[in-house]
């Protein structure tokens, strides 16, 4: 199999823009009147050099879990 011309690798200088939805989720009542019932999402971005770990805290930290 040939290898691409140009292999990309991620790096620092690449920022990743994810948008992560908890369906069906309770939430506090601080939350409660700004999302729409039962759907909580949260938009976060991530640098390319971090790992999946790294993406799990963030998701974790950011629905306050």
């Amino acid at each position: 199999m040939a290898k691409s011309k140009k292999q990309r690798q991620a790096t620092s200088e690449h920022v990743y823009v994810l948008t992560v939805y908890l369906a069906n989720a309770q939430m506090k009542r601080k939350f409660s009147k700004t999302f729409s019932k039962n759907l909580v999402s949260r938009t976060m971005e991530i640098r390319g050099d971090q790992t999946l770990e790294d993406l799990h805290e963030l998701i974790f930290e950011a629905f306050d879990r």
